[in-house]
């Protein structure tokens, strides 16, 4: 066929060397392969010719498909081979062409090659696959230039619709009114189409949601959404209308940890973070991620005196804010606060006692003069409105609460001197919120190695990165500064928390005994020193070690014979020694400074601890009396039915190097081999013993259930049942721990969780959380309205039972 006499450019035919005769889409391609084509059409053509190429006439003697040409004369074969491109002899797209819908039924041209002489000529390569895409391409770009269609907006479509779709969310969570919500989407969409040259005005999108659909969306939208929002006063107004009213002045006293600290140290390289929280807020944990060493600097006290190191300040931020979040949308006592705030309080009447949880209880007066400002502060409220303050404590500030009761009535310099009926004069009621009455489990695993349940129980990557960017060792050192959080270690021993093989919360059915506070066992086939050998552990030989997989592989996980018992199980009498050996002098030193963590049966020294000099038992409801002040009430209300860390696996590996020097002579031996005794090394042996969580112990069907090395009891998720209700219960009932005969109350809260909302919701019995639950709320109103005695007695435990087994007498487990 001979080319084309059309006038038109684009038909003319050009070599196919030049890139003008290809389209522009792909260049790079065509050019690469029409100078392949160039470079070697004499070659290709030879090679060829056995396949049909003639002589000049036009016809040749047929070959094998492998034979030479019979001549070399290059006047016989085409001087340029050339690819028409033709318009007129264009072709339509199937109607689905793949990933191509906007160009359906859309006409291509066609291409011919022109090479005389070759079997080529007149060959059409309209099919092949880079042309075909090439032209395509080329006209999708035409038809986008010529028509600003919708796919030109996709981006922006993109962004609308996650907007549509955060705001129809939203929608659901409020349900009510959704229709008119949906025509003001749908004026709000049209005019923004309209501008882009879509009308869809006339179609109908309107809603029609099923009830059933509506339904859902209340259940698992609405109700939570609501209870979660920041402001939420439902429990406030219900009172409210029933006529409850302001009549106390409030005094709220946050727990550990909650109160937020703030940087007030101006040396230059803190001074960008001056008057920011340290603790608390997104800023503490930007610091923690950016400056982890400078914030543990910060945040760590001095171990000798016990407060800040020297050029270092952090304090407790002050005011309602300094504990009603933890971070933003983490609320703490904000709930409280609104609902109390319907009834008419506000920062005349509400006072929040932020301390600083880190200090110990006599450092926070020494320091800080915590308690001189709180007991000026209720003698105002006195002053001011003529009636007296009611203290609403939570966690950890139940405990500061009774030694600020203490330190009020003690006279001497640096104590409250208000004598024996300064708390009746004063103080209308004591409301403990979840309180830490005889300490918990999990600060002893927390001081002993770093660890919680919270830290073990994570999956293997996050606890790896848990461990390289903030170690056991250094957590347990940090804790270990913290003196406030020593005052949370157990109290009573082995009277209150059991002995080696029986607890008084253990259940008849129950395969091991939470009495073992820890049970320790070592890693298999680890030598861990003269020590253990003493012990009778030697190095197991290869037999032995053999036996130990065969029983691993047949036992239970909680079954103890299956491990390697290093060292006899601790009860709570046993496990406060191994803590003290195992740890630096200096927290030794502050424990015993600071606390006292027995039981005193003796009525005349219970009363004798009342004086100024025996001030570590104030904390120890066990061994200091409540207030004589017997027109008080004592109010104690928490959550039950959440499993808790009673007890602990724990594994014993070898000695290490620890920056802190042991304590040498002074260490006392726990058996007959006397192998945990250490001399102090100036050469910087390794004389530390590590531990850690055994988190491979796991058994959800043992009694107790065991999670992660932690058997689990009762309790609010954080605090044993035992600490929560055991004074309340039984211990004030007493006449030595409650001389006034001071009514108690015992208020338990099932924890029943509501589904789709991640804090638990009203029906909360969480340690935390139950600030925010319902009855909680409506309990705390009705005291501060002074109507305190419509709480009573309410229990969902077994805590009646529990307690009464304790050896409250000094006469044995009952």
């Amino acid at each position: 066929m001979a080319p084309s006499s059309s006038s038109n450019a684009s038909n003319t035919p050009s070599p196919l060397s030049s890139s003008t005769a290809l389209p522009n889409t792909n260049n790079a391609n065509a050019s690469s392969s029409a100078s392949v084509l160039s470079s070697r059409r004499r070659g290709a053509a030879r090679n060829l010719a056995s396949n049909g190429a003639g002589s000049g006439s036009g016809s040749h003697t047929p070959t094998s498909g492998t034979s030479t040409p019979p001549s070399e004369d290059d006047s016989l074969y085409p001087n340029q081979i050339v690819l028409q491109r033709d318009r007129s002899r264009s072709r339509r797209l199937p109607s689905s062409t793949p990933g191509r819908p906007g160009l359906k039924g859309r006409k291509l041209p066609s291409y011919t090659v022109h090479a005389p002489n070759t079997p080529f000529d007149e060959l059409d390569l309209s099919e092949v696959p880079f042309l075909q895409h090439a032209d395509e391409t080329l006209l999708a770009s035409a038809a986008g230039n010529a028509k600003k269609g919708l796919t030109r907006y996709r981006r922006l479509f993109f962004l609308v619709g996650i907007v549509l779709g955060a705001a129809v969310t939203w929608l659901a969570a409020q349900n009510a009114g959704m229709d008119s919500h949906i025509r003001s989407l749908r004026g709000i969409l049209d005019d923004q189409l309209v501008s882009l040259g879509v009308d869809l005005s006339q179609l109908d999108f309107s809603l029609r949601m099923p009830k059933e659909f509506l339904d859902l969306g209340d259940n698992l939208f609405s109700g939570p959404k609501e209870w979660l929002s920041t402001k939420d006063f439902r429990v406030g107004r219900k009172l409210a209308e029933q006529g409850y009213k302001t009549e106390h002045p409030v005094v709220l006293m946050p727990g550990i940890i909650s109160t937020g600290l703030e940087s007030w140290s101006t040396n230059p390289d803190m001074s960008g973070y001056f008057r920011k929280r340290l603790w608390g807020t997104t800023t503490m944990m930007r610091t923690i991620v950016m400056e982890k060493e400078m914030w543990i600097k910060h945040l760590s006290l001095d171990p000798i005196t016990g407060i800040d190191p020297p050029g270092i300040k952090v304090r407790a931020a002050e005011g309602l804010d300094a504990a009603s979040y933890f971070v933003s949308g983490y609320w703490i006592w904000s709930k409280i606060i609104e609902n109390l705030s319907v009834i008419g309080y506000d920062t005349g009447n509400l006072y929040m006692a932020s301390y600083d949880w880190r200090l110990s209880y006599y450092n926070l007066e020494v320091r800080d003069r915590f308690f001189t400002r709180l007991k000026l502060k209720i003698e105002q409220n006195s002053a001011l409105t003529g009636k007296k303050t009611v203290l609403i404590a939570h966690s950890m500030g139940s405990s500061v609460a009774l030694y600020f009761m203490k330190w009020v009535e003690a006279s001497g310099p640096g104590f409250g001197n208000g004598g024996d009926r300064w708390c009746e004069e004063h103080l209308e009621s004591f409301t403990s919120i979840a309180g830490t009455f005889l300490g918990v489990p999990k600060a002893m695993a927390a001081l002993l190695s770093g660890e919680m349940r919270d830290t073990v129980e994570v999956p293997p990557a996050a606890a790896y990165l848990l461990e390289k960017f903030f170690s056991r060792r250094e957590r347990a050192r940090l804790f270990r500064t913290w003196a406030g959080s020593a005052s949370m270690i157990l109290k009573g021993g082995n009277a209150v928390w059991g002995n080696d093989t029986w607890a008084p919360d253990d259940h008849d059915t129950a395969h091991e005994s939470h009495g073992s506070l820890y049970t320790f066992r070592r890693p298999k086939n680890v030598h861990l020193g003269a020590g253990d050998a003493a012990e009778g552990h030697d190095r197991p030989t290869a037999a032995a070690a053999q036996h130990d997989d065969a029983t691993l592989a047949t036992s239970s996980h909680h079954d103890l014979s299956s491990h390697h018992q290093v060292q006899t199980n601790l009860s709570a009498d046993s496990a406060l020694t191994w803590l003290l050996q195992h740890t630096p002098n200096t927290f030794q030193r502050m424990v015993e400074t600071n606390y006292s963590v027995g039981i005193e049966y003796d009525p005349r020294v219970v009363k004798a601890n009342s004086r100024a000099d025996r001030f570590p038992t104030w904390s120890n409801p066990l061994e200091a009396a409540l207030p004589h002040a017997p027109s008080m009430k004592l109010i104690a209300i928490y959550g039950v039915g959440k499993p808790t860390e009673r007890s602990y696996y724990y594994e014993k590996g070898p000695f290490e190097r620890e920056d802190v020097q042991a304590e040498g002579d002074s260490a006392q031996c726990l058996d007959v081999h006397c192998s945990n005794a250490t001399d102090a090394s100036p050469l910087g042996f390794p004389l530390a013993r590590s531990h850690w969580i055994d988190a491979t112990v796991h058994d959800e069907k043992a009694s107790p259930k065991i999670r992660a090395g932690c058997k689990m009891g009762e309790g609010d998720g954080t605090v044993s049942l035992l600490s929560l209700g055991a004074m309340s219960v039984e211990g004030w009932k007493r006449k030595r721990y409650n001389p006034a005969g001071m009514r108690v109350v015992t208020h338990e809260l099932a924890h029943e969780p509501e589904a789709m909302d991640l804090r638990g919701g009203q029906t909360t019995g969480d340690h935390v959380d139950i600030l925010g639950a319902w009855r909680v709320n409506e309990m705390v109103l009705k005291v501060a309205a002074g109507r305190g005695h419509e709480v009573e007695d309410h229990f969902v435990s077994d805590i009646r039972d529990y307690a009464a087994r304790i050896d409250w007498d000094g006469e044995g487990q009952a």
